[in-house]
């Protein structure tokens, strides 16, 4: 059910639609796209591929004005998201362990200071 609503001004109109329940009749969605976390944009090494790989990306791109043929603008972009995306799935995969490892450590340190009180 949607109940729309009209508001009027000199120079504008304005139309809004709403929903009693925005649930009702609306598709399923997935998990999403997967994004950098927060942790891994912070990290050193992956800063550094991704330096690496941009001077690389701008050498091809700059090819690529000499020589058209060479590759396209659009390829040598994607080639450089998807070697980027791989790198920061690879460091978060090691990064995690570690962080998990400290945050179980800090906890049994509080418990054990918690026992001897």
């Amino acid at each position: 059910m949607q109940s729309a609503y009209v508001v009027s001004t000199s120079q504008f109109k304005y139309w809004w639609a709403l929903q009693e329940n925005p649930l009702d009749g609306a598709p399923m969605t997935d998990k999403g796209r997967w994004r950098i976390p927060e942790y891994v944009v912070k990290d050193k090494d992956l800063l550094e591929y991704a330096r690496q790989q941009g001077i690389t990306a701008k050498k091809e791109l700059e090819e690529t004005l000499i020589n058209p043929q060479s590759h396209s603008p659009q390829k040598i972009w994607y080639e450089f998201k998807m070697k980027l995306v791989q790198k920061a799935r690879e460091r978060a995969r090691q990064i995690i362990p570690g962080y998990i490892r400290k945050i179980n450590e800090k906890q049994l340190e509080l418990d054990r200071g918690l026992m001897m009180c």
